[in-house]
């Protein structure tokens, strides 16, 4: 703020002297031109500055006065004098010098001042085409009066807000403006459209990379990378994070797809070396198979060589123990089956060989038995035989695979010759034993009923089994068969006197019904009972009269004669239902015949069963004989029919039960949605089952809906539940993320903040995140946001750097005081700067100020008569920072400031506030405040120090 100061007239503690020697100071000259730029610069005093200023005459050092003055009069005065030199009508300066004086100008009003100011259209057009801050492109395009200057400064509009404001303003008063800002409009969108298409494909195909790089590996995969990669270089690329997203994303590819190559190689070689194996196992299997089949065909010529054979399977076993079984069988099914099969071809040709050894050992043997005759030999000698071929069979044990010889074939044959001879005797002997006895008792029970003639059929043929017996029956049969015969004999004697007189009563009995009155069928019955009664008779009669017999029929003809004609007629209809039955019977063939059983159509089977049935009833009756021959083929037709059927229902039936046990089960299940799901593939699977029996039908399913009723309801609770829970956890998501963007709106204390973003990531990581996920980048940004703010509040008040600048600060505070105290203490003054020059350096942007401030106070201890001075300059500035503050935070400076205030904002052009993209933070508070402590003497201002500290109250 101070330079320091010195003895001569320009270094004078009085601003006029120092005034006075400025403008008698001669610019011609290079010593005393630095003097007047250097106290244009640095100079306590704005009017020595201002009368400086006014001197100079070289665009640079004007410039620089621009750039570094802030106060905003002499910055003023500097303006004009630089403008006065480039654009003036009357500049000493040449339009190349003014065009190279253009072009090193940065301060975007100056520039604007110039192109509105000057009538040079090149020096319009330079200090157009050196604008680029939009609001003064804007004051060009709507000002210039140049047609060509306002359209070349629309030309140089880049914002979208500004061209259309212009465009708003132009359209009546400049055409050719309002085209430009039309077209660039236009243009303008278009890059936008295209800008967003453009990260649109980045965003979707470094999506795609990610998903490649966190899922499942996949066939192709490493194709899919290089597909991906080469539409990533297709598309126009710029450094941002989607470039590092797809990057990183693209190292994860390729990392996985080298170890998926490495471990498919690995696979392959095993696969390679297993293949080998499997090969090898399947190529000893041939060479066993081939032996095996070489030990036939030598055994089948008989040239079966042991020693041979034993020589080829121990050279196969060494081949086969050298493979690496161990390391390539998997226990797989195919390798336990090649074991398995190479177990047994050896265990066949050792069977083979041993075979082969029996047989030329027992070919004696087995012809001497074979020689022996069978059809003559006793039961004993036969059974000697069999048990002697029996044993040689075993001793020989020929394989079954193998054609048997001769020899083993006749031994096969004599056993089975032996067995039928010892079979016939046994069955020939006993069925005769058998016959006797059921003859004799069917004797007895004759005898006793009285029915003679049976008796003497049942006495012939017990006689004739007694003979061909030729005395092998035993002894009980014999005698009883010889006391039975004595009461055949008793039985005829008096029966014959017996029945004689009945039978004339039955003559006379059928006689009288000749002629009756009686309805067809009773007298059909009644004749019918009077027959049967003559063939009871007639069995227990021994003496067979053909006169009575004929007498009989006779009256039975003639008693029979009204009867004929009726029962032909239902002979007649008895046949024409015979023959319809037939055709049902035909019909349900040819119907059982087309059903495709594995599609059956189970509904229009039980149909067609139950009309079948139905229609079958309605033809009858039918003769006994034809119509049980026709009955049983339609019940073994309905059997083809109904049992097919009963077993879909009876499966349909279980199939449903276990479907009702399904969905019970379901009642139990945690959750509903999942539950509700199955229950309706489970319904389906119910109407899919078909029919079942109707009883059964009825009563499983009012359980099965009782059940779908029960969980459906759950599920509508469960869906209401889930509604509420849903819109909580929204509503507590909108309401974290409302108070963190809250939070940013305003500046906030750091214990706020480290009370409120802990609380909040703890409240969020807590929701659902099927609900959350909505709102996680909308929290993530205002977290991250108010996270960088913590930082950079903790770093600008623990880091080093500012707690050494703290540290200064109070030293510098403790020095005032002791200068502004009445009676300064000078060792108190001189431990201070000793103190000062201990300690450690600020190293920030404020180390300078702070510098400063102590040199200023070290100043006015050695020159009092400066703090007058020194305390109106630190009043302007910490005025200037009041407003600066009461700006950030939006509020409403005294009426006294208001005209520097104004003065503030327009020297702030470039960096207004308005231009921040973010709201003032906690920290810029806080870089304010020490930069407030870094101005001098600011306890002299103490109603300005109150102004300052009330709105920071509880931030800091």
């Amino acid at each position: 703020m101070f330079a320091k100061f010195f003895r001569p007239k320009w270094q004078s503690n009085k601003a006029d002297v120092r005034i006075r020697a400025i403008s008698s100071m001669l610019t011609e000259h290079p010593d005393q031109l630095e003097i007047i730029a250097r106290l244009a610069q640095t100079d306590q005093s704005p009017d020595v500055r201002k009368a400086a200023v006014a001197r100079l005459q070289e665009p640079e050092l004007l410039l620089r006065v621009i750039a570094s003055e802030q106060d905003p009069a002499i910055r003023h005065v500097a303006t004009d004098q630089l403008c006065n030199l480039v654009a003036g009508e009357t500049s000493a300066l040449t339009t190349e010098q003014q065009l190279s004086c253009i072009e090193v100008i940065q301060d975007q009003d100056l520039l604007t001042h110039i192109a509105l100011h000057t009538g040079q259209s090149a020096l319009q057009q330079a200090a157009v085409l050196r604008v680029r801050d939009e609001s003064n492109l804007e004051v060009l395009t709507l000002n210039a009066q140049s047609a060509q200057m306002r359209r070349l400064a629309a030309e140089r509009l880049e914002s979208e807000e500004s061209l259309e404001r212009v465009g708003r303003q132009m359209r009546q008063r400049d055409k050719a403006v309002y085209r430009v800002t039309r077209e660039k409009l236009q243009q303008l969108r278009e890059q936008v459209r295209a800008q967003q298409a453009l990260q649109a494909d980045r965003l979707e195909r470094v999506e795609r990379m990610e998903q490649l790089a966190e899922g499942e590996l996949m066939p192709l995969y490493g194709a899919r990378i290089d597909a991906l990669s080469q539409e990533w270089r297709k598309l126009e690329s710029s450094a941002d994070a989607l470039e590092d997203r797809f990057q990183q994303a693209l190292l994860i590819c390729r990392e996985r797809a080298a170890r998926m190559q490495a471990e498919a190689d690995a696979k392959a070689q095993l696969q390679r070396r297993q293949k080998d194996y499997q090969e090898h196992c399947e190529q000893l299997l041939q060479q066993l198979e081939a032996i095996e089949q070489r030990s036939h065909e030598a055994l089948a010529n008989t040239r079966l060589d042991a020693e041979t054979l034993s020589a080829e399977l121990t050279a196969w076993q060494q081949q086969w123990d050298a493979l690496d079984h161990a390391q390539f069988s998997n226990d797989s099914a195919d390798d336990a089956a090649r074991a398995t099969s190479a177990r047994k071809i050896l265990a066949r040709i050792e069977h083979t060989a041993h075979s082969a050894q029996a047989l030329q050992q027992a070919q004696t043997d087995l012809q001497r038995v074979l020689a022996q005759p069978v059809d003559d030999a006793s039961p004993a000698v036969l059974r000697k035989q069999q048990q002697r071929i029996n044993s040689l069979l075993q001793k020989i044990n020929w394989p079954q695979a193998l054609a048997q010889p001769d020899t083993l074939k006749q031994a096969k044959q004599r056993l089975q010759a032996i067995d039928a001879r010892h079979k016939a005797l046994q069955d020939q002997e006993q069925g005769l034993v058998q016959s006797l006895q059921e003859q004799l008792d069917r004797l007895e029970k004759a005898i006793s009923e009285g029915h003679v003639k049976q008796a003497g059929k049942y006495h012939e043929r017990a006689a004739q089994a007694l003979e061909m017996l030729n005395g092998n029956a035993s002894a009980s049969l014999d005698l009883r068969f010889k006391q039975l015969h004595a009461r055949l004999l008793e039985l005829r004697d008096w029966q014959g006197y017996a029945v004689t007189p009945k039978k004339e009563q039955l003559c006379a009995d059928m006689e009288a019904l000749i002629g009756s009155e009686l309805d067809v069928t009773e007298l059909a019955d009644a004749i019918r009972r009077l027959q049967q009664q003559w063939k009871v008779l007639d069995s227990t009669d021994p003496f067979h009269a053909q006169a009575i017999w004929r007498r009989f029929k006779n009256a039975s003809d003639q008693a029979y004669a009204p009867c004929e004609a009726y029962f032909q007629a239902q002979g007649e209809r008895r046949r024409e239902n015979l023959v319809q039955r037939g055709v049902i019977c035909d019909q349900l063939e040819s119907y059982i015949a087309s059903i495709d059983w594995d599609q059956a159509d189970w509904s229009a089977i039980d149909t067609i069963s139950r009309a079948a049935k139905d229609e079958w009833k309605q033809y009858s009756p039918v003769d006994r004989g034809p119509g049980k021959q026709a009955q049983e083929r339609f019940n073994q037709l309905l059997q083809q029919l109904d049992g097919p059927l009963h077993d879909h229902y009876h499966a349909c039936l279980e199939l449903k039960r276990d479907l009702v046990d399904q969905v019970a089960a379901l009642r139990e299940a945690e959750d509903p949605q999942e539950a509700a799901q199955q229950a309706k593939q489970l319904q389906q699977q119910w109407k899919d089952a078909g029919k079942t029996f109707r009883s059964q039908e009825h009563r499983l399913w009012k359980h099965f809906r009782a059940h779908c009723d029960t969980l459906f309801s759950r599920l509508g609770e469960s869906q209401q539940r889930g509604r509420e829970l849903r819109a909580e956890q929204r509503e507590c998501a909108e309401q974290i993320c409302r108070q963190l963007e809250q939070l940013l709106q305003a500046p906030c204390s750091r214990a706020q903040l480290e009370q409120v973003l802990p609380q909040s990531i703890t409240r969020f990581c807590e929701l659902d995140e099927d609900f959350s996920t909505p709102y996680l980048r909308r929290f993530d940004d205002a977290r991250q946001q108010l996270e960088r703010q913590r930082a950079d509040l903790v770093q600008l008040q623990d880091g080093s750097a500012y707690t050494a600048l703290r540290l200064r600060i109070e030293l510098c505070d403790e020095l005032e005081a002791q200068l502004l105290a009445d009676d300064p203490d000078t060792a108190v003054l001189e431990q201070l700067q000793a103190r000062w020059e201990t300690l450690d350096s600020c190293g920030n942007e404020y180390a300078e100020l702070i510098e400063q401030r102590f040199a200023l106070a070290r100043q006015i201890q050695q020159e009092p008569e400066l703090l007058p001075e020194l305390t109106e300059a630190a009043g302007l500035r910490l005025r200037q920072l009041c407003i600066q503050l009461e700006i950030e935070l939006g509020l409403s400076s005294p009426e006294d400031d208001q005209v520097l205030r104004l003065e503030y904002q327009m020297q702030r052009l470039q960096q207004a506030l308005e231009q921040h993209s973010e709201s003032v933070t906690t920290a810029d508070l806080q870089r304010l405040e020490y930069e407030w402590r870094c101005v001098p003497m600011a306890r002299r201002h103490p109603d300005l120090v109150q102004r300052f500290y009330k709105p920071l109250k509880g931030l800091l």
